[in-house]
């Protein structure tokens, strides 16, 4: 007579851990840059995953980043997946920091006593715009606000600094 054995096996869902790229460069879970004007989009990679079920079996959320703020990516198993894997590291961070954005005041050396404070000119410029950013794209074409302690009485000889403000728009990248 035939001798049988039997054994059994209990079939796991397979682990599949996620790594996060840039441009062919890897990044981790939680990936932190500079505003520089660019979309940034994020490619996953699924180790450990079978290359013919990896199509199917998941789904990769993210949008083009490019202004400054936080973003989140993830990579979530299709529906009917949930039996055969497992994730881990499947949800990104992405955060853009604003840049850093100089801004310089000039003013007209001289005005003659009794001008007016509205013709005393003023000139603003900006530097360390990203991409195609430029003063009239993030601030409107309006200068800004200027104030200072002159007015059209102010004795000749008196020596007054105008503060220019700069008021930050909401959204800024800046």
């Amino acid at each position: 007579a035939d001798l049988i054995a039997t054994a059994t096996i209990t079939v796991t869902v397979r682990q599949v851990t996620i790594s996060w790229s840039e441009g062919g460069t890897d990044i981790s879970n939680s990936h932190t840059i500079t505003y520089d004007g660019a979309t940034h989009r994020v490619s996953a990679a699924y180790g450990n995953a079978i290359e013919a079920d990896i199509a199917n079996a998941f789904t990769l959320t993210a949008k083009g980043m490019k202004d400054a703020g936080t973003y989140t990516a993830t990579v979530s198993l299709a529906s009917g997946w949930n039996n055969r894997y497992s994730l881990s590291g499947n949800t990104l961070t992405y955060t853009i920091n604003k840049a850093a954005l100089t801004v310089s005041a000039g003013v007209d050396g001289e005005v003659a006593y009794g001008t007016a404070p509205e013709n005393v000119k003023y000139t603003v410029s900006y530097s360390g715009f990203m991409g195609t950013d430029n003063a009239d794209a993030v601030f409107g074409t309006s200068l800004p606000a200027a104030s200072s302690g002159y007015s059209a009485t102010t004795l000749a000889g008196t020596k007054v600094t105008i503060t220019i403000t700069v008021t930050e728009p909401a959204n800024c990248n800046y």
